[in-house]
């Protein structure tokens, strides 16, 4: 999580891919990654490849617009369905959006979404393989419009959608009891 954050920040301070934030994504890669970085992968010329290569479905490239996203999400309110998504391998090791939680109150949870559900599809379009940042600006909208999941849960015989109403959710960074 700690390469994401720092991966995210850099973009906006370097040009796309420019030999600065190339040498600081090589960096962070040797002195901040969790396990040791193999060098062939940190010579690959884009930022982005690196971190695919990595193959770490928690690490990710973001741009600066799926950056202030994830800033949006994390840092009051946004417009959206209200749902925490992580990305899951199914059976052939391909990752989907699944559902960490759902917030209180939120269309998500009002619809009946559980945590484990993986969100196959947004308005009829595949999910597979994609990456949250993706599938996440596919899910937000303008408070009042629709957005159609089709959701594939363990217990469901067969994938089913769900049309939600997307709303103002305010997020709670800190949950308490």
């Amino acid at each position: 999580v700690l390469l994401l954050v720092l991966f995210s920040v850099v973009p906006a301070a370097y040009g796309a891919d420019s030999p600065a934030l190339l040498d600081e994504v090589r960096s962070l890669g040797r002195e901040q990654y969790i396990y040791p970085v193999d060098e062939r992968i940190l010579q690959l010329d884009t930022a982005e490849g690196i971190i695919d290569a990595l193959g770490d479905p928690h690490s990710e490239f973001l741009s600066g617009e799926e950056l202030e996203d994830l800033m949006d999400s994390t840092n009051g309110a946004y417009a959206g369905v209200g749902m925490e998504l992580t990305l899951q391998p199914d059976g052939d090791a391909v990752y989907y959006p699944t559902v960490v939680s759902t917030f209180a109150g939120s269309p998500a949870r009002k619809a009946g979404i559980v945590p484990g559900d993986r969100i196959i599809a947004v308005d009829g379009k595949s999910t597979r393989g994609n990456d949250i940042g993706t599938t996440v600006s596919l899910i937000k909208g303008t408070p009042g419009s629709q957005v159609s999941l089709t959701i594939a849960r363990g217990t469901a015989s067969s994938p089913f959608s769900v049309k939600l109403s997307r709303e103002l959710i305010h997020v709670d960074v800190v949950t308490y009891k």
